[in-house]
């Protein structure tokens, strides 16, 4: 899973230029002026500090097969090649790797295509977007499938069963709208993004933030806050965080590779992700 999603994904940010204190302000997403528009690379990289690199990186860290590039026809031949393991009668390649290359594009150009238009377009912020498209991504990878519910419509990818991820973007509860309502398995969890400038800078807001917290507590939904150089540092850990209080077990049992942006230049063995659901019930927005 996650391979259709590959070549979109990678550089779903590189329009978004800016740092993490930029990302979360009212309007962010129309504003030009905060997002400076640029290329999407300098010589074939990915343009220095910029959404679509930190995306990458944290993409690298945490789902190193998916971030690796490859093209459709490189693709398409290594799953044709792979139908081939433990079947004895000979499979004609040729004819697999067409066929594996027009279920791509069709793939990519109706469910990917949506999932990823809908999403810029409610998203609030870059952050939001980047935040959503780790889910759909790590979704993918964890649990039975994920279904985007935006507005009336629904765009479910591999799957309907209870443990499908559900995310509702800019959802209402009560009389409050939240950044992300997601949920699996019968759980349920909120999810705020915090820009610097609009929410901890600001005290008022901030008092406001852990009063809305407390009421959806009283709800029945529990709130997860990230500050916004979270999200920017890497997404995908917010989203295994959101995950593994969702699906418990199924996120423990996901490898991650060796890091060396995490451990001072030193590479350290693979560790398991098992974030504990009791230490992620609250979280402060600092950065």
């Amino acid at each position: 899973m996650g391979t259709l999603c590959e070549g979109f994904l990678v550089t779903l940010g590189t329009g978004f230029f800016g740092n993490a204190d930029l990302c979360h302000t009212p309007g962010a997403m129309a504003d030009s002026s905060q997002l400076q528009i640029v290329g999407t690379s300098i010589n074939g990289h990915l343009w220095p500090n910029s959404l679509a690199e930190r995306f990458s990186k944290s993409l690298g860290v945490h789902w190193p097969e998916l971030a690796r590039p490859r093209s459709l026809e490189t693709l398409s031949r290594t799953i044709a090649e792979t139908a081939q393991v433990g079947i004895e009668a000979a499979l004609d390649q040729s004819f697999l790797t067409v066929a594996a290359r027009a279920l791509h594009i069709q793939a990519a150009t109706t469910g990917v295509q949506s999932l990823i238009a809908k999403c810029a377009h409610i998203c609030e912020s870059p952050l939001e977007l980047s935040f959503a498209l780790a889910l759909a991504v790590s979704g993918r990878q964890i649990t039975a499938g994920v279904s985007f519910h935006i507005g009336d419509s629904a765009i479910t990818i591999d799957g309907e069963s209870p443990s499908v991820l559900r995310v509702q973007p800019q959802a209402h509860i009560g009389p409050f709208r939240v950044d992300f309502l997601l949920s699996a398995n019968s759980d349920s969890l909120v999810v705020e993004i915090d820009g610097w400038q609009f929410h901890d800078r600001n005290q008022d807001q901030a008092v406001r933030d852990r009063k809305r917290d407390r009421q959806l507590a009283g709800l029945g939904f529990s709130t997860f806050r990230f500050a916004g150089s979270e999200v920017w540092a890497d997404a995908f850990e917010c989203a295994g965080e959101c995950l593994s209080f969702l699906c418990g077990k199924q996120v423990d049992q996901i490898r991650k590779p060796p890091s060396s942006d995490r451990n001072g230049g030193q590479a350290a063995k693979a560790t398991t992700i098992n974030y504990s659901r009791q230490a992620t019930k609250e979280r402060s927005p600092e950065l």
